[in-house]
């Protein structure tokens, strides 16, 4: 089920992530659709980290309760991000970034990201700037 967030969440949210991926707490799956956009944009670990960083409030479209974890949710943003081909050309290119924020007793504060790849469909930003 969707859950909204108001902008004032979404940034806790967002300060909650960057912290965590700052301190290096966070982990991307390696997912088919992770693993094949790292290939196909020559993504390293400290681009999947200043991906990451990048992601302002107005790249939020959705926040979700993850049916795996209760009481856990997920949260999406789909933000446009420049990066460059095997071939060396430059591109601007929609990433879709889903992640949680989980607290553990033995790992502490930690950033899960299960989704960082290209954008299969167009998103519905609440907070939107011109795209």
């Amino acid at each position: 089920m969707a859950v909204y967030y108001d902008k004032n969440l979404v940034r806790f949210v967002l300060e909650e992530m960057r912290e965590c991926v700052e301190a290096g707490n966070f982990v991307v799956l390696q997912t088919r659709k992770n693993t094949v956009f790292e290939i196909d944009y020559n993504v390293t670990s400290k681009m999947k980290r200043s991906i990451l960083l990048a992601i302002e409030v107005e790249d939020y479209f959705n926040t979700a309760e993850d049916w795996e974890f209760p009481d856990c949710y997920v949260h999406e943003f789909c933000l446009k991000y420049d990066l460059h081909t095997p071939e060396g050309n430059k591109t601007t290119v929609d990433i879709y970034v889903k992640f949680q924020i989980r607290e553990e007793k033995d790992t502490g504060v930690h950033t899960l990201v299960l989704s960082l790849h290209e954008a299969e469909n167009p998103a519905i930003y609440p907070f939107s700037r011109e795209r």
